[in-house]
């Protein structure tokens, strides 16, 4: 978990890969002005796409390269800056992570700087003179090749931002996010048994040590540190959470008198928590579900009046909570390698996900129906993949509050396709327990 948390943070940074990328022209600079020197002084005959003019010219033609690729390169970012200016205008700040981690516009960037740096490389190497000239052919026709590339990345890029700022990609963008971020959601933990649960008996509370939010815990490293002090920690927080130094995020069950933890054991649970200034989608699904509403809130709000991106949200919101009720329920447990049970967390459960995604909705769309139908809409589709019956529940008691927002709307016609659509809800709702409750063989039948 700390290496994926290590590559989040590399990926999401405007540097790292533009810096990779210099360091390969650089290395591509040196290797192809050593083949130049190697052929110096032999008889190999260019052939006819090998560059073959003079000192001069070399200088020239290279000084006009990495000069219009500098502009160029400072051009594209200019445009990025402003692409990140209206996409943080239009779909929130917290959206600017997608953009900035967009791989295709770090390569662009990497790209024109590698071969910027090419070209000051290659250039530094051209002598005059008659007895020491040396004019590095090869790499010189290389430099004229990486020209055409950047013109090729420099169209490709137009497209690419052209693309990536339309409201629908950025919806889907975030939406695959979220899907992501369920099918990680399940791959940690046990099943539970019967029993598990907090130990009876006093406890020593772990603290924070320091402020932020709560982006990852290294499940890994906490149980091996529980296992050291035979211990068995209960979390009180969940990645996501805000904690500040000092509080208590745990309380610790081991052999020994109540009270504070020693520094020893302490640290080395502290080691398996990731804080830092920003929430990230690393184990935290209610920042991927908070990024479409984030989404959907702006289209909704009166200086952008915009209820076809928020509908495109809801129907994002209805496919990742549908791939989440066909998940098993996150136990929130983990055992050591003898099957002991050694930490407890509070894993979030479908109706936390169903409440965060469409309860915010709820309130800032009371007045727009088509939005409000759309989630009704979703609430059915999203009806026929649940299994359980606290999903349902959940599923049911969020389609009384909205058909209950329906009550103001002053058109009747719109309070009636309203409660068409609450009563479509309840029917695949009750479609869904039907075949809970048959048999096996009944239930092979409908799927």
């Amino acid at each position: 978990m700390l290496l994926r948390w290590l590559w989040d943070r590399l990926s999401t940074s405007f540097w790292f890969w533009p810096t990779i990328m210099t360091l390969v022209g650089a290395g591509l600079a040196f290797g192809f002005c050593a083949v130049d020197t190697a052929l110096q002084g032999t008889a190999y005959e260019p052939s006819a796409w090998v560059w073959t003019g003079g000192p001069e010219g070399a200088r020239m033609l290279l000084g006009t390269l990495a000069g219009a690729v500098i502009t160029v390169e400072s051009t594209v970012f200019s445009i990025t800056i402003v692409a990140l200016t209206l996409a943080s205008n239009a779909f929130g700040p917290r959206l600017l992570r997608n953009f900035i981690r967009d791989r295709g516009n770090q390569l662009i960037l990497g790209t024109f700087t590698a071969t910027f740096v090419y070209f000051l490389l290659v250039l530094r190497t051209i002598r005059g003179g008659e007895e020491a000239a040396f004019v590095p052919n090869v790499s010189i026709s290389v430099a004229l090749t990486l020209t055409l590339v950047d013109v090729g990345v420099l169209i490709y890029f137009i497209h690419h931002v052209a693309t990536t700022i339309q409201a629908d990609e950025v919806v889907a963008i975030a939406g695959h996010d979220l899907e992501r971020a369920i099918a990680e959601l399940h791959t940690r933990g046990d099943y539970a048994r019967d029993g598990d649960g907090a130990p009876e008996g006093p406890s020593c509370p772990l603290r924070a040590p320091a402020s932020g939010y709560l982006q990852a815990v290294e499940e890994d490293t906490m149980v091996a540190a529980l296992v050291r002090c035979d211990g068995v920690a209960h979390l009180a927080v969940r990645p996501g959470d805000f904690v500040i130094a000092g509080s208590v995020i745990a309380e610790v069950w081991r052999e020994g008198p109540a009270g504070e933890l020693d520094e020893e054991v302490a640290a080395a649970l502290g080691r398996a928590l990731l804080i830092d200034d920003r929430r990230t989608p690393l184990q935290d699904l209610e920042f991927s579900l908070h990024q479409l509403v984030e989404i959907a809130s702006r289209a909704l709000s009166p200086g952008i009046n915009d209820p076809f991106t928020a509908m495109t949200c809801v129907d994002w919101l209805a496919s990742g909570l549908a791939r989440l009720a066909q998940r098993p329920p996150a136990t929130g447990c983990r055992r050591d390698e003898a099957g002991r049970l050694r930490l407890l967390d509070r894993p979030i459960t479908f109706r936390g996900a169903l409440c965060a995604a469409f309860d915010p909705l709820r309130h800032i769309a009371t007045g727009l129906p088509q939005v409000v139908m759309r989630m009704m809409e979703a609430l059915a589709t999203v009806a026929g993949f649940v299994d359980a019956a606290d999903d349902r529940d959940a599923i049911r008691a969020l389609a009384g509050r909205l058909e209950r927002v329906g009550h103001t709307w002053p058109e009747e016609q719109d309070r009636r396709d309203l409660d068409t659509r609450h009563r479509q809800v309840l029917l695949a709702l009750d479609r869904s327990g039907e075949v809970d409750r048959a048999p096996a063989h009944e239930v092979a039948r409908a799927s």
